[in-house]
């Protein structure tokens, strides 16, 4: 595949794939559009070095972007190891990880999972001085 095809390819693949402004920093998509751009300076009249490296990664791409390993290696639960559904998981991590930059949480996020599945927290732990007795 030639440069220009190539690069008009890796195109249709970031449109696809949106970036979520929500996950600044950590999204998938945001990471695509940056390589594609630093590999891409010259858009179309970019002369690619390694022309079937670039070829394989963009159909690594699509494989991801089209969900082709999620349909042919379909989860067989539908919760986590939690017990948490996708979206409850989902619904943890935005609550924990996306607040304002510099504010203290007051529990952690095993404290906060512990409280919402109801996990019992009053388990003593043996100090060494009971352990001897």
């Amino acid at each position: 595949m030639a440069g220009a095809n190539l690069y008009r390819e890796y195109m249709k693949i970031c449109t696809v794939w949106r970036a979520d402004p929500v996950r600044s920093g950590k999204c998938l998509g945001e990471y695509v559009r940056r390589r594609v751009a630093e590999e891409f300076r010259q858009s179309e009249q970019t002369v690619v070095p390694d022309a079937e490296l670039c070829s394989r990664r963009l159909e690594s791409l699509r494989a991801l972007a089209s969900d082709r390993y999620a349909k042919q290696y379909p989860r067989v639960s539908v919760s986590s190891a939690l017990g948490l559904t996708r979206a409850e998981c989902a619904k943890v991590i935005v609550e924990n990880l996306h607040t304002a930059e510099g504010a203290e949480q007051e529990k952690s996020l095993l404290g906060k999972l512990k409280e919402r599945l109801s996990f019992k927290t009053d388990i003593r732990e043996s100090t060494p001085a009971e352990s001897k007795k």
